[in-house]
């Protein structure tokens, strides 16, 4: 019989695992349903990272909560190192089945530290493991072990296991990107954080989606920056209309309460920033910083791409002085070979191919 992971018994189950990818709950509620399906006493998510030769658990759902967060613990610690899935990493491929009974024998069991003093101390029986998903840096593997004598997965539950392997795979990819993602806005906000300049983010909707310390402190002392049930409303961007036309002209002119003239610089965040993704529709940095010396733009560069001190004063030397490498390599005192890496390397975290397109670029932010 062809098992369908469409059919409605597998819903649940397919719900749980998307939850957990999107960060709505744990990966314990997946793995439990796993576990009773399996008749398995203990499931697990690991992770093995090659640069580190370290596999981690990432969840585990057994038969007692409390035992399985001590087996949990122990092969953390203890054992990890020892495990004989390890052995089939550097063959094994996404969706592909280990079977620790298959590669092993009895008399190696018997011998082994991690059969006796692990598997054995923890009334645990025969592996059966699932690549999931796999690269050369990391692994993603699904493991399932029963009770000593019961024989392992039987073959009608890796079938089901195999039906649902596209949807576990993708799942754990989409938290892995996530992951990643949120990684790098971490970075981009704490580099916000530090500036010393007023800095708001708004949404497509004029929602005011972050501001750093700067910008909170502002905005408290200066009553003629104002906002709406959480969006901007200040003169020139009251509405939609206005909040698209002061983007086009690049900013916005207030009068503060001392009479002084307050410009306001509106600046579109490039898809391709870490920013990216933080509200709903294409993101707008306003800001009451000398946007053209050339160090505001620099701090723009390295907050928007990540890139470095040296790379940001290379690209406005290029981009806004007009420099040639050969004159960046002597004004600041290093070869052409490193100016050309440094260009290189800029062009890859920006995502363009061409000195013009990079030029363009940096001219508008």
């Amino acid at each position: 019989m062809t098992i369908s992971a469409n059919s409605g018994e597998f819903a649940p189950l397919i719900d749980d695992l998307y939850a957990a990818a999107l960060g709505d709950q744990s990966w314990d509620a997946a793995l439990q349903r796993l576990r009773r399906m399996t008749g398995t006493r203990l499931v697990s998510l690991l992770a093995h990272v090659g640069a580190h030769q370290q596999t981690i658990v990432s969840a585990s759902a057994g038969d007692d909560d409390r035992w399985a967060l001590e087996a949990q613990s122990a092969y953390a610690t203890q054992y990890q190192s020892t495990d004989p899935m390890l052995s089939r990493l550097p063959t094994w491929q996404p969706g592909q089945w280990a079977i620790d009974t298959e590669f092993t024998t009895e008399r190696e069991r018997s011998r082994s530290e991690f059969y006796q003093d692990y598997m054995c101390a923890h009334e645990l029986g025969s592996i059966s493991a699932l690549l999931a998903t796999g690269d050369q840096q990391t692994k993603a593997f699904l493991s399932l072990v029963g009770a000593p004598g019961a024989g392992g997965v039987t073959d009608e539950s890796r079938r089901q296991i195999a039906a649902l392997y596209p949807h576990i795979s993708r799942a754990l990819r989409v938290h892995h990107r996530l992951g990643e993602l949120a990684a790098r806005a971490d970075v981009a906000e704490a580099s916000l954080q530090a500036l010393t300049f007023p800095i708001w983010l708004f949404d497509g909707e004029r929602t005011l989606v972050w501001m750093n310390p700067a910008g909170t402190a502002f905005a408290q002392q200066e009553s003629a920056l104002r906002f709406s049930k959480g969006r901007l409303a200040i003169p020139g961007c009251s509405t939609g209309t206005e909040w698209q036309s002061a983007r086009n002209l690049g900013g916005v002119l207030l009068r503060r309460t001392n009479g002084m003239l307050l410009p306001l610089a509106l600046l579109p965040v490039p898809e391709r920033s870490q920013l990216s993704g933080a509200g709903r529709g294409p993101l707008t940095m306003m800001t009451a910083a000398e946007l053209g010396q050339p160090r505001a733009r620099q701090e723009r560069l390295r907050v928007y791409f990540q890139l470095t001190p040296a790379e940001s004063e290379l690209a406005v030397l290029l981009c806004c002085d007009g420099m040639t490498p050969e004159e960046c390599a002597a004004a600041r005192d290093v070869s052409i070979n490193t100016v050309r890496s440094q260009i290189k390397t800029i062009q890859q975290k920006v995502g363009v191919t061409r000195t013009s397109q990079l030029t363009r670029l940096v001219a508008q932010i």
